[in-house]
C-alpha cells in the first residue's frame, strides 16, 4: 500500500531556504531497493477526465521520481534520475487547459526533467505509481484548478530519492548526483605536485544553454545549444594546445543553473570565464557578434533586452528555489570585489574584441554590458560572447561551418592569450 512520508525534506527546506517563494508538490514513492538499471521513458501523455487533467508518465521498469510545482510562473516539474528516453516531443498543451506548454531534457547529467508550463497553480487530487496489465510501470498524477475542497498544493516530501542517489549501486554507476554533488567538468586534473614549478592558467568555458533550453532556435530546429557546445570544445582544444588548462561548465547536451556556471568556475579557481552564445531576433537581417560584461545598469535597451531573455534560462528549465546553488545571486550588488573584477571583465572584452574585429563581422557598438546572471562572479572576470545570430542566413551558415567554427575557436583563444600576455606587461613594465 502507497503511503506518504514527510521526513528529512521539510527540515531541509526550514533549515537552508526559509520565506523562498515557491510551492512544492507533495511526491510518493514506492519502495525502489538498491538497483541502479536505468529504466525507460517509453511514453508521456495526458487525458481529461471530467474536471481532473490526468498527466501520466510510463516506463518499463519501476523508477524514483521527484515531483514539485514552482510559482511566478506557474510550473509543473517531474525529476527521473538514470532515466532514458523514447520519447521524440511532448505534444501535451492540446490535451488540457491546465497545460499551456511543455518540454523534457537533462537538467544534470544523471536527471530527466519533464516541465508543464501551467495556465494557473493547480491542486493534484491524486499522485500513485503502479505496474498495470501489460507490464509498465506508470506514474499517474491527477490534477485540477485549486477549488473549495482542493486547495493549490503545496506540501513538501523526499521518500525513496535521496536514498536513490546514495545506494552503493546507483554510485558506482553515476558517482556525481544531482543533489550532492555539483558537475565537474571534464578534463579536470589533479593538482600539481611539489616538484612542479609551471601550473596552468586555468579558462572556464561556459557553452550556453544545454538541456530542455534549446536557446535561440534556426532553421530546420538548429539550436543555439548544439552550436555553441560545438565552438566551445573546439575552443577547449585550441588553449590546450596554448598551455592552459581548459575546462567546460557542460560536455554535453545538459543543463547547468546559471548561478552554478560561475560557481563552477570559482570552485576550480578559474583566472578567465568566457560564456558562448548565438542570438535571435525578430528582424532576420540583424547580424554580427557582440561582446557583454556586467553592470548594474544596461549600456543600452538591446543589451537589457538581451540579459532579460539570458537571464529566464533557470524559469524556462524550471530551476528550483532549494536547487539553486546560490540563492542570493539575484540580489547581488556589485561590491568592491566585483568592482575589481568587474575592470578586468573589460580589459578581458577589449583584448577579444581586437582580435574578433579582425576575423568575423561585428555588430555596430559591439561592446556593450548589462546584469547578466552568469557574469556575477565576485571573483572572475567574465564576459559573454554573441557569436552571430541563428536568425539570420548569412550568420547560421557560418556558425554551422566547421572550417568558420574552427577559425572562430583559433580567435577566440588568441584574444585569451592577448588578455593574459598584456597583464604580463602591465605587471612588469
Amino acid at each position: 500500500m502507497m503511503r506518504p512520508c514527510f521526513e528529512g525534506w521539510r527540515s531541509l527546506l526550514n533549515t537552508r531556504h526559509q520565506g523562498w517563494p515557491l510551492a512544492l508538490i507533495a511526491l510518493w514513492l514506492i519502495g525502489f531497493g538498491g538497483g541502479a538499471q536505468a529504466a525507460n521513458l517509453s511514453d508521456v501523455r495526458v487525458g481529461l477526465h471530467g474536471a481532473l487533467t490526468r498527466f501520466v508518465i510510463e516506463s518499463d521498469t519501476k523508477f524514483p521520481f521527484r515531483l514539485f510545482q514552482l510559482q511566478n510562473p506557474a510550473r509543473l516539474i517531474v525529476d527521473l534520475p538514470n532515466m532514458q528516453r523514447d520519447v521524440a516531443e511532448l505534444p501535451l498543451s492540446n490535451q488540457s487547459p491546465l497545460i499551456e506548454k511543455s518540454r523534457y531534457g537533462l537538467f544534470r547529467p544523471d536527471v530527466l526533467r519533464v516541465v508543464l508550463d501551467l495556465s494557473t497553480l493547480i491542486a493534484i487530487h491524486q499522485s500513485r505509481q503502479y505496474q498495470n496489465a501489460a507490464g509498465k510501470w506508470l506514474l499517474v498524477i491527477e490534477m485540477a484548478a485549486p477549488d473549495a475542497s482542493h486547495a493549490v498544493t503545496t506540501k513538501a516530501t523526499e521518500v525513496g530519492w535521496r536514498a536513490y542517489f546514495d545506494s552503493r549501486q546507483f554510485r558506482t554507476a553515476t558517482p556525481k548526483s544531482a543533489l550532492q554533488a555539483e558537475f565537474t567538468p571534464k578534463g579536470v586534473i589533479s593538482a600539481p605536485r611539489r616538484k612542479q614549478s609551471y601550473v596552468p592558467i586555468v579558462v572556464m568555458i561556459d557553452p550556453g544553454h544545454g538541456g530542455l533550453d534549446p536557446g535561440a532556435i534556426g532553421y530546420k530546429n538548429t539550436f543555439e545549444k548544439d552550436v555553441v557546445l560545438g565552438i566551445a570544445k573546439r575552443l577547449q582544444n585550441q588553449l590546450k594546445q596554448r598551455g592552459f588548462r581548459a575546462l567546460l561548465t557542460r560536455d554535453a547536451d545538459f543543463y547547468v543553473p546559471l548561478a552554478e556556471r560561475y560557481r563552477i568556475a570559482q570552485k576550480h579557481q578559474a583566472r578567465l570565464f568566457v560564456s558562448l552564445h548565438a542570438d535571435a531576433a525578430e528582424n532576420s537581417r540583424a547580424t554580427g557578434a557582440s561582446i557583454y560584461t556586467l553592470s548594474e545598469k544596461a549600456s543600452d535597451r538591446e543589451a537589457a533586452k538581451l540579459a532579460r531573455k539570458e537571464n529566464a534560462s533557470d524559469v524556462l528549465v524550471g530551476v528550483s528555489d532549494f536547487e539553486e546553488y546560490d540563492a542570493s545571486v539575484q540580489r547581488i550588488l556589485l561590491s568592491m570585489s566585483q568592482r575589481v573584477t568587474q575592470f578586468e571583465s573589460s580589459v578581458f572584452a577589449s583584448a577579444m574584441l581586437k582580435q574578433l574585429s579582425s576575423a568575423i563581422n561585428l555588430k555596430s557598438h559591439a561592446y556593450r554590458s548589462a546584469g547578466f546572471t552568469v557574469l556575477k562572479s565576485p571573483s572572475v572576470p567574465s564576459i559573454l560572447i554573441e557569436l552571430g545570430y541563428m536568425s539570420n542566413p548569412d550568420d547560421r551558415k557560418k556558425l554551422l561551418d566547421p572550417k568558420h567554427c574552427e577559425r572562430l575557436a583559433i580567435t577566440l583563444a588568441a584574444g585569451i592569450a592577448d588578455y593574459f600576455t598584456q597583464r604580463k606587461k602591465n605587471r612588469t613594465g
